[in-house]
């Protein structure tokens, strides 16, 4: 390993005797083990509280779960999302074994399962929302949407919401974390984990909520410090074509930028906080800067951020 490497991520942290990438898989799927738990304690306190579930609605006749539901339908997506589970273990393995065709089988299996799910996950919701069933029906509804929106929200990314944080509900908004928003800025859908982000996307969607129509411009920038490397990034995580270094790459202080058909989509930087600053306004001004520019040292980004 250089010296340059990030600390801990094959050899295990002289603290914890365990690899930071699978610690930080351990409290990933411990949240995930919360989250449902407190959802799945959630529908059993209702159920159990309730005098008939699903709950009798004024003029209706009572009905079982299985005489709402598409069982069928249910049982395949179930069996969908768990053969989606196995294909990522398998492309996983594949890298491992260094087998890059198998890898990309095996990926391409489980991105096919994901848009199956939700094809039929669309189907199901159309229906209810046909029938005039929404979350806020009941608490039948309620749950149902919220378990089963939670697998799609999975393989989405995100709730979506327009530059205002609109939902396709009326009155409905997301912000934050779980909101992959349009970035007129970007110009596409990006879904950001960064406090700082989260923060100020949810001030402007509070602002949006209030009557204010002024859309989320700022361009996502995280940063984090990893012993004595500070590593920073802006953009939203865009498909990119070409990678361009200013510097020497894996020598800090460097700065990756990411390209798209020529067009600047995001950089990252380590220890060169001050050209990823630059990059940032490069980005919210939609400058665009040749490769050959953005590689040389000697070039000064600031002035063509300036300019614009």
């Amino acid at each position: 390993m250089s010296d340059t490497a990030i600390p801990y991520m094959v050899k295990p942290h002289p603290v914890t005797g365990l690899p930071n990438g699978k610690l930080g898989i351990w409290l990933f799927l411990a949240s995930e083990v919360m989250l449902f738990g407190a959802l799945f304690s959630s529908y059993v306190l209702l159920r159990t509280g309730a005098a008939h579930w699903p709950p009798i609605e004024p003029g209706e006749a009572a009905q079982l779960s299985s005489q709402i539901l598409n069982v069928p339908l249910a049982t395949l997506n179930t069996a969908v999302l768990i053969t989606s589970s196995i294909t990522m273990v398998m492309a996983w393995a594949s890298l491992k074994l260094n087998s890059l065709p198998r890898f990309k089988l095996y990926l391409g299996a489980t991105i096919v399962l994901a848009l199956v799910f939700l094809v039929v996950k669309y189907f199901e919701y159309s229906h209810k929302f046909e029938q005039g069933h929404y979350p806020s029906h009941n608490n039948f509804y309620a749950i149902y949407f919220t378990l089963t929106g939670l697998h799609g929200l999975h393989i989405v990314g995100g709730i979506l919401v327009d530059a205002n944080g609109r939902t396709s509900v009326e009155d409905v908004y997301a912000a934050g974390d779980c909101a992959r928003f349009w970035s007129p800025t970007l110009g596409a859908a990006v879904r950001v984990e960064h406090f700082q982000t989260a923060g100020r996307h949810g001030e402007a969607v509070g602002s949006a909520m209030a009557g204010v129509d002024a859309p989320f411009l700022e361009v996502p920038w995280f940063w984090s410090d990893q012993y004595e490397l500070n590593i920073q990034y802006v953009g939203g995580g865009l498909p990119w074509d070409e990678l361009v270094v200013r510097g020497r790459f894996g020598t800090p202080p460097f700065t990756a930028f990411y390209l798209e058909q020529g067009r600047l989509r995001a950089a990252a930087g380590v220890n060169d906080g001050r050209t990823v600053s630059h990059a940032r306004r490069l980005l919210a001004t939609g400058v665009q800067v040749d490769r050959e520019i953005l590689a040389d040292r000697s070039r000064d980004l600031k002035a063509l951020a300036k300019r614009s």
